[in-house]
């Protein structure tokens, strides 16, 4: 249960809830050092600017403008052209793992001269798989212990809550019990026996309740405060802030917050009550403050007490009132104004700038690179990387994918096995059924390479360089179809292959994308074919389909990809990306799908898409334990100089809606490549 529980919630509610209350803690300190500095002006104000934090607890809404006090955050990573959250320099001695997490025997032999190259040492192709083969995610799906602990957070924070709430009904019962034999004087005022303090009950229709001890001259003061409170909508205010302080009753500062609101609330409705009178009744009014708040009770979150707040301090601020000047007002009126923008607002994405080392609009106009214009430099980065690839070439082959639904792995012999679903048919077995396999069965001999998609269809390389493919067919991945349709598309267990289908020939590489698959030739080709994006929901007609294999790129080095985007990367050292954006992980400013590849990066030796750590995989499906990693978007690059850069998913300062494997949500994401000091943080631990 806790992990169903971490699994579900990890990024639909979680990011949210913690990104707001972080940053509604933040505006909070900055405030309780306003509201110092605005001790002798209207209490109006101190009040209006906690109406800042409440936005921030409880609007998924954000607003980008350039006077964003949040700048301040981002500016010091953009100066120096990195990402804090790596604390391990080194990139040299990182060793080359394949699909398992296992070192490679090349890396072995090779581990001596790697690690006396420097500056212009190109990583092995092998290093490439380090993010892509080994996951398919930034973050690293959550292992079944992290969901554990995962869950088991969501409930302590539900039962909070839920606490919270609770006690505030109980409170809120009993208020309705001594309130029932009440006298009405006015139009929904009332007298009762049974309450030792006023206060304003209600949200459509509050009523205000008066003890019977009160005089009349004391009735009159009261009344006048609690309709100024329903006036100003000061209960429906406190509602919603006590849902804010349920939601984040883990932060400390928002119970201050909350404390200290309600102080404000009290004293600028004492203020406003002075402000009517045409007569001096400060010493009156503190003496029935003062003589109420000696039997006071707490209302949670239901209603306004008069007595409420704090009255040593509520005293003060009464009898060294004054009415503000005109002037006073105004100057304050304009600092509120300006905390508003500031702190009201996030900072506006800035545009790529020379960190890609090519201008944005440059980026997207250059068209595929002509293999006859390379510079003797160039001449040198193809030598270089075709030395690379050839001394590595096998070594960043995929031997073992899958996760709870399927598991393909290729042993010693290069025997292909499957493990799990064949609903699609996609193990090979020339069956299509509903049964679970956890026994291993064969799919095929002489496999060099396989990599599988969630949508139930996978594709494996053989040693003649022969790309085959089997399952869900519905989206065009296994060339089936000549057209994109929807019921073919959402109904594939209707349209599968249980044998293999030959794809391609000659084929040195390849990558399933979410319903798509993209090759590469051993001429340095890039082929894709199958539905790259669809645009919109249900029956949108915003399709790119791609029925049969299409050239989209030529002399490529890399290719890489998952289920969001896939990444090229050439002879040349540019980086073309497309697919999938949301995140702004192909390195686009414009968040819309990318249908052709688009250059991106200059200079690159490397390139990664997706998690830069090692997702759990397991010799036997069962290991799974019905866990499924959730995928993350990002675009990864290394320069020649051995800096690593990075967009999308978890880069930057700015909070965006990102369209994810299970749905919309929101999470810290930027279009501009940004430094990053090591992959001591991409290499998290794949541990259960």
């Amino acid at each position: 249960m806790l992990q169903w529980f971490g699994t579900f919630y990890s990024d639909v509610f979680l990011v949210k809830l913690f990104n707001r209350s972080v940053t509604a803690g933040m505006i909070i300190v900055v405030l309780i050092a306003v509201r110092v500095l605005l001790r002798r002006a209207p209490k109006i104000f101190s009040y209006a600017l906690w109406g800042i934090v409440l936005f921030r607890l409880l609007c998924p809404i954000s607003i980008s403008t350039g006077f964003s006090a949040f700048r301040l955050l981002s500016e010091p990573v953009e100066k120096a052209e990195q990402v804090q959250l790596a604390v391990y320099d080194g990139i040299a001695d990182v060793p080359t793992l394949d699909r398992n997490g296992a070192e490679t025997d090349m890396d072995v032999q090779k581990r001596g001269s790697v690690s006396q190259k420097t500056e212009t040492a190109m990583p092995e192709v092998t290093e490439s798989r380090i993010g892509q083969n080994a996951a398919n995610s930034w973050k690293t799906k959550l292992s079944k212990k992290e969901n554990r602990i995962l869950g088991a957070l969501y409930l302590v924070w539900g039962m909070g809550v839920l606490l919270l709430l609770c006690v505030n009904m109980f409170s809120m019962i009993q208020l309705r019990k001594k309130t029932r034999a009440s006298l009405q004087i006015r139009n929904r005022v009332f007298l009762c026996d049974e309450i030792a303090v006023p206060f304003c009950l209600g949200i459509f229709r509050p009523q205000i309740y008066l003890p019977s001890s009160l005089t009349p001259q004391e009735r009159e003061y009261i009344i006048l405060h609690e309709k100024h409170h329903i006036k100003r909508l000061d209960h429906i205010i406190k509602l919603a802030a006590f849902l804010a302080l349920c939601l984040h009753w883990f932060n400390p500062l928002v119970w201050i917050a909350y404390i200290l609101a309600g102080n404000d609330m009290e004293m600028s409705c004492d203020e406003a009550v002075l402000k009517q009178m045409d007569r001096d009744i400060r010493s009156e009014y503190s003496a029935s403050l003062l003589h109420l708040a000696t039997g006071r009770q707490i209302i949670v979150g239901g209603g306004l007490s008069f007595g409420e707040g704090n009255p040593k301090q509520r005293i003060k601020n009464i009898m060294r009132y004054r009415k503000p000047s005109f002037l006073l007002m105004g100057a304050v009126l304009l600092v509120c104004a300006s905390l508003a923008v500031c702190l009201l607002t996030d900072p506006e994405e800035k545009q790529p700038d020379p960190v890609n080392e090519t201008v944005v609009s440059e980026k997207q106009e250059k068209t595929e690179p002509d293999a006859e214009e390379k510079t003797e430099t160039d001449a040198q980065s193809e030598l270089d990387a075709q030395t690379i690839l050839a001394e590595s070439k096998g070594a960043a082959y995929i031997r073992n994918a899958g996760d709870a639904s399927n598991l393909y792995k290729i042993d010693a012999a290069n025997t292909l096995w499957g493990e799990g679903r064949n609903n699609y048919g996609q193990l090979a077995q020339n069956t299509q059924d509903y049964g679970f396999y956890n026994d291993p069965v064969k799919i095929a001999e002489h496999v060099i390479h396989v990599d599988f998609s969630q949508k139930g269809f996978m594709v494996f390389l053989t040693e003649d360089h022969k790309l085959y493919g089997v399952g869900n067919a519905g989206g065009g991945a296994l060339q089936q179809y000549d057209s994109f349709d929807w019921e073919m598309y959402l109904n594939g267990e209707h349209y599968a292959i249980s044998t293999p289908y030959l794809l391609m020939e000659d084929v040195t590489y390849a990558v399933c994308g979410r319903d798509d698959v993209v090759a590469l030739k051993e001429d340095g080709t890039v082929w894709t074919w199958g539905t790259v994006y669809i645009n919109g929901g249900y029956q949108s007609s915003d399709v790119y389909f791609i029925e049969k294999p299409k050239q989209i790129l030529k002399n490529a080095v890399v290719i890489t990809g998952g289920w969001f985007h896939h990444a090229a990367l050439l002879l040349d050292g540019t980086v073309w990306t497309w697919g999938y954006n949301s995140a702004g992980n192909c390195g686009i400013v414009d968040r819309t799908v990318i249908g052709e590849p688009v250059c991106v990066a200059e200079n690159a030796v490397m390139v990664w898409t997706g998690d830069l750590g090692l997702d759990p995989t397991y010799e036997t499906i069962a290991e799974y334990e019905g866990f499924y990693p959730m995928q993350y978007n990002n675009t990864v690059i290394q320069k020649a100089d051995g800096s690593l850069w990075a967009c999308g998913e978890n880069i930057g300062t700015e909070i965006h809606e990102i369209q994810g494997a299970e749905g919309w949500y929101e999470a810290v994401s930027s279009a501009v490549f940004q430094r990053i000091d090591s992959m001591e943080y991409f290499l998290l631990n794949s541990e259960k």
